[in-house]
This record gives structure tokens, C-alpha cells and sequence, in this order.
């Protein structure tokens, strides 16, 4: 569906992209995971055709960019619409630009601004509509004609939480679809929850790319667990446990006495511990587990933060 071999992108003396290369299948979510500057709108706009590479080569369908231009679907962080039309004439204008019959275009469109929330709306100018609403009439335009390569630059942002698992639940049905799905984000649980394959960008490099939990797993990093007891118990029990590497007092709040604890990956040493707790009398007020995630992946890899 897509192949970049050595692609670079240049904006003046800077190297916006440098040498990526990269396959995506059809059907396949891919999440493009770094910080801002990373190369991730770059990469997209590369994509869609709005520039071509200054080195390397890009192939989508088997085919030049120009043929396949009809057959991508795109947003971009900052979608433009004509104000003095209504949501339904803009949506209206993309489907039919893309080639879509009006016998076609009417049932689509409907689906999409009832799944939207903008069927209320369809008919009110967008000189009208929020910053959130605009971001899902631009998710209708990308979806009209129904892309078989679908470029999306942050598309959850300005989206509420109901919002956001509908577009998660669409995005899957177009990838079950056949349709290819390239997102970037900068929201490590995002790309963790919906990709199958997340490629690491940073400073217009892809570092890693892979399965989220095949990532993670590379890492061989500890998990983190934080007990707060009412009843202290000795830590010399607790570090004789299986998978156990660390134990320690963390703080005392009131009451409570707070121990952390740092483990090999794996449900069987948390319920170990808990046990261990109560078999030494131990009283839980809580416990909170702070697993390795992508996050920690792009620090060990790049030592930034920002995500």
C-alpha cells in the first residue's frame, strides 16, 4: 500500500525528514509516535502529494503519487472550509471532488454526519460551528469517498472522550475495511490503543518501529507498585518474593505508610504480593501499578521527554 525507501524532505538548509524508510499493508493502523518537530506532519504531507521528496523514492498502490492522489483520504491539524457555506455543501464538495456520484455521495454523507453528532447541523454554516465540530466535519470530508490510504495528523484533537472512541471504533472498521490508516500523534496511549504497528520519529528519523507491546517488552523494564498499608510489614518479606528486584519505604502520609516495590513485568508477582501482604497482616488502603508504555520506550531510545 505504501513504501518509502530513503526518503528525505529538506526545508532549506534543515533536514525535516532523513532517510525514512517504511511499509504499511492494507488494512494496517499505523501510529507515528514523537514530539512536536519530530517529522510527523512532514511525513504526511509528503504522502498526500503536497511536495515531493528530495531524496529516496515514495510508492502508494503500486503506483506514482499523482494516480493514487484520488484514492487517499486526509487530515491535516488545521482543516480549511468556506465559511459561507453550510457543513453538508462542504462535505458535499470534497465527496464529489473526489468522484463520487450524487446517488452515492447523499447516503455516505448522511451515515457519516450521524455518526459525527452534526446532523442537527448539517445545514448551518461553519462560519457557525466550534473549533470540535469543524475537526469532525473535516474527519466526514477525509471519509466521503471512501480512501484506500487515510492520512491523519492528530485526528482526536478538539474531540470530546465520547467522540474519540467513535472515531477509534470507525478507524477500525475502515482498517477491517481494507483501508490503510496512518495517524501521528504525540499521545502515547492513543497510539497504544488503536495502531497495530507504532514507528518512534524523532528529529526526522524513524528509531523503532513495531507492535506497541513488542515495543514495551524490548524494554525488559521494571513495573512500578505503590502499597499504602495501614499496618506496616517488614520489607524483608516482601523482597524474598519471586520477581521481586526492590523494595523500599517511598513516604508516610498520616496514617498510612506508603512502600514501593520494583518488579518484573507480570500479573503472577502482583497477586504474589498481595498476598505476601496479607499473610503477614498487612492492611491495603490501595495499591497502584505503574507499568512500562510507549512513553518509556522513546525516552530510553531518544532521552527526551514530551510526550
Amino acid at each position: 500500500m505504501v513504501v518509502l525507501d530513503g526518503t528525505s524532505k529538506f526545508y532549506g538548509k534543515v533536514k525535516a525528514l532523513d532517510g525514512v524508510s517504511l511499509q504499511v499493508g492494507k488494512g494496517e493502523i499505523l501510529a507515528l509516535l514523537g514530539p512536536n518537530g519530530s517529522g510527523k506532519s512532514t511525513l504526511l504531507c509528503l504522502l498526500a502529494g503536497l511536495f515531493p521528496p528530495d531524496e529516496g523514492r515514495v510508492v502508494l498502490f503500486g503506483d506514482n503519487r499523482g494516480s493514487a492522489r484520488g484514492r487517499i483520504g486526509v487530515l491535516f491539524d488545521h482543516a480549511t472550509h468556506w465559511e459561507r457555506l453550510t457543513g453538508y455543501e462542504n462535505a458535499w464538495f470534497f465527496a464529489r471532488s473526489y468522484g463520487l456520484s450524487s446517488q452515492k455521495a447523499r447516503p455516505r454523507l448522511d451515515d457519516l454526519f450521524r455518526w459525527a453528532g452534526l446532523w442537527e447541523k448539517r445545514d448551518e454554516l461553519v462560519s457557525t460551528y466550534s473549533y470540535g465540530m469543524r475537526r469532525k466535519l473535516a474527519l466526514v470530508e477525509a471519509l466521503a469517498h471512501r480512501p484506500g490510504l487515510l492520512l491523519l495528523d492528530e485526528p482526536s484533537m478538539g474531540l470530546d472522550y465520547v467522540s474519540r472512541l467513535a472515531l477509534y471504533t470507525l478507524l477500525e472498521q475502515e482498517a477491517e475495511r481494507g483501508t490503510a490508516v496512518i495517524l501521528a500523534t504525540s499521545d502515547v496511549h492513543e497510539a497504544a490503543l488503536l495502531a497495530r504497528r507504532v514507528a518512534l520519529m524523532c528529529r526526522g528519523r524513524i528509531l523503532v518501529a513495531g507492535e506497541p507491546a513488542a515495543l514495551v517488552a524490548s524494554l525488559e523494564a521494571l513495573t512500578r507498585i505503590e502499597l499504602r498499608l495501614v499496618v506496616p510489614l517488614p520489607l524483608a518479606s516482601l523482597r524474598q518474593i519471586e520477581g521481586v528486584e526492590e523494595a523500599g519505604l517511598d513516604r508516610q502520609e498520616g496514617d498510612s505508610v506508603c512502600l514501593r516495590l520494583l518488579v518484573r513485568p507480570g500479573r503472577e508477582v502482583l497477586a504474589r504480593v498481595v498476598n505476601e501482604v496479607v499473610k503477614q497482616g498487612g492492611i491495603l488502603q490501595g495499591i497502584e501499578v505503574r507499568a512500562p508504555n510507549l512513553g518509556d520506550v522513546f525516552l530510553r531510545l531518544t532521552g527526551e521527554e514530551g510526550l
